[in-house]
């Protein structure tokens, strides 16, 4: 299953709501579903970056 987040922040440990979608993508991705996370008005982010799934657990 391919699945999308979003949140306002993925910066670790700059946003509990950020890091716990990190969290439950890692943990999605370990059981298999393609995982993509989107961080919309990120303050903590100065370029962006593609990370693949096994980087998420």
């Amino acid at each position: 299953m391919k699945i999308l987040f979003f949140c306002t922040s993925l910066e670790l440990g700059c946003d509990g709501v950020g890091d716990y979608t990190r969290r439950l993508a890692g943990e999605c991705a370990a059981r298999g579903h393609d995982c993509t996370l989107i961080a919309l008005n990120d303050t903590y982010v100065t370029r962006a970056s593609d990370t693949t799934s096994q980087e998420l657990r």
